[in-house]
């Protein structure tokens, strides 16, 4: 943003349900000040929030993940929720993202996101259990209704 001058910007691998609050605290401010429009890369961290045993495209997982997660599914168990929904509608709930880019493999897939965008309904009790467990920060926009 210093060097030129966007209207869009592609936040790949930097927001997640896992790790998001150098965007949420940071980059997003900015951009919602310059008129900047966010798309979300890799809102599944590279499958890691889909069940895959990687951390982005890195060969290891930073320390803490793992317990993260774990505690990011136990309370999704708590209410019900798919986790992968979860992930794609966290990565939604800004102002300033205008879209949410998330991988597949197959059709399938391709209609599971689909579905997770604008079919599944979540609970706004799971979003707050998630902020009171401190899973993600206190300051994060959640999907509405």
């Amino acid at each position: 943003m210093e060097e030129a001058d966007p209207d869009i910007l592609l936040a790949a691998s930097q927001y997640s349900m896992i790790h998001h609050e150098e965007d949420l605290n940071e980059l997003f401010p900015k951009c919602a000040e310059r008129g900047i429009s966010v798309v979300v890369g890799s809102p599944f961290d590279a499958g890691f929030l889909a069940g895959k045993d990687r951390f982005l495209y890195w060969g290891t997982i930073p320390l803490g993940y793992k317990e993260k997660l774990a505690g990011i599914q136990k309370v999704a168990a708590n209410h019900h929720v798919d986790v992968r929904t979860a992930a794609l509608q966290f990565c939604a709930a800004p102002e300033v993202v205008s879209a949410v880019i998330p991988g597949s493999h197959t059709p399938q897939q391709a209609r599971e996101n689909a579905e997770s965008f604008f079919k599944a309904k979540i609970p706004a009790s799971f979003w707050e259990e998630l902020k009171r467990e401190k899973l993600i920060a206190e300051n994060a926009p959640i999907p509405k209704g």
